[in-house]
C-alpha cells in the first residue's frame, strides 16, 4: 500500500476510442482507491468507521485496502 501511495503521478495522454475510455476508467479507479485509502487512514483513530466500511462487508481496513489494491492490479 505504501508503494502505491508514494508512487509519482503519471499523466497519460487521452487516447481515441475504447483504449482511451479504458485508461480513463483505470485512472478514475486509481484516484478513488487513493482517496479512500487516505480517508480510512485518517479515520482510523475514530471509533465509528461503519459508514466507510459497510459497502465492503468487513470492518478490517487492511482487508479493504488489499481488495482495492488487488482490483487495481487486475485492471
Amino acid at each position: 500500500m505504501s508503494a502505491a501511495a508514494t508512487a509519482p503521478n503519471v499523466t497519460i495522454q487521452p487516447q481515441p476510442g475504447r483504449v482511451g475510455r479504458l485508461l480513463n476508467l483505470v485512472r478514475k479507479l486509481i484516484d478513488y482507491g487513493k482517496e479512500l485509502a487516505a480517508t480510512l487512514q485518517q479515520r482510523a483513530g475514530d471509533t465509528d468507521l461503519t459508514t466507510y466500511t459497510r459497502g465492503f462487508g468487513t470492518s478490517d481496513i487492511a482487508l479493504i485496502l488489499a481488495r482495492i489494491t488487488a482490483g487495481l492490479r487486475r485492471a
